[in-house]
């Protein structure tokens, strides 16, 4: 064999070579641009789930009377996305970790103004008790009142989740109406709550234990017995 056909041989297998090499190294650039567009998905999805729950706590809390914003802009990232694969095709990973920012963003500035909406009506709320009425209730009531409303204190306190709005309400509503059965502070309000001439001393406040004593009718009437 010549050297010139040596030449032409050994050229032609580097040419072979070469187109393999290339193949090769598209191939494994395209498993990589796939790895890391997979990546981007998998971290969009989180990002909608995080959206999603973010929506449905925003649902609770105007559902209950908090004054929260409109839902704005919400579908711009998905409409972007869909013009893109319409438009281009298969969106790359650098795009499609754009959109992930813009959800991101989207339910992060919502969850920051609910989470502002809601202390400030939670509180409100809360302040909006008749609160001068929780001494009057009986021993057992008042521990459950407040207990409660310390829990309302601290579900005010903490972000929004659909749990908490709904306990919140519950209590809030449970207190209310605890409240609302304690009537005016006066002797004939305080007697109605006795049974057969008797009631426990824990049932009264001091200050109901005082009005009692107080009452000249009454105060050659009272008598503390051990059951």
């Amino acid at each position: 064999m010549s050297d010139t056909s040596v030449s032409s041989t050994l050229a032609m297998r580097a040419k072979r070579l070469a187109a393999l090499a290339r193949a090769k190294s598209e191939d494994e650039r395209e498993s990589q641009d796939q790895g890391q567009a997979e990546t981007a998905l998998r971290k969009l999805n989180i990002a909608l789930a995080t959206l999603r729950g973010v929506l449905a706590t925003h649902r609770k809390l105007r559902a209950a009377g908090v004054p929260v914003g409109e839902v704005q802009d919400l579908d711009r990232p998905a409409t972007r996305l869909l013009e893109h694969v319409s438009a281009v095709g298969r969106p790359t990973a650098q795009y499609l970790i754009a959109r992930v920012s813009d959800v991101t963003n989207a339910h992060s500035a919502m969850a920051d103004d609910d989470r502002q909406a809601w202390r400030a009506w939670a509180e409100k709320m809360i302040e909006g008790l008749p609160h001068a009425l929780v001494p009057r209730l009986g021993f057992v009531q008042r521990s459950d009142v407040e207990r409660r409303i310390a829990d309302m204190r601290k579900w005010a306190a903490a972000p929004p989740t659909h749990g908490d709005v709904t306990s919140f309400v519950v209590s809030l509503d449970r207190v209310g109406d605890e409240l609302d059965h304690v009537e005016d502070a006066s002797i004939d309000a305080v007697l109605a709550r006795f049974i057969n001439g008797r009631i426990r001393l824990a049932d009264l406040s001091d200050d109901e234990l005082e009005m009692v004593r107080a009452e000249e009718s009454l105060s050659e009437q009272l008598y503390l017995q051990l059951s």
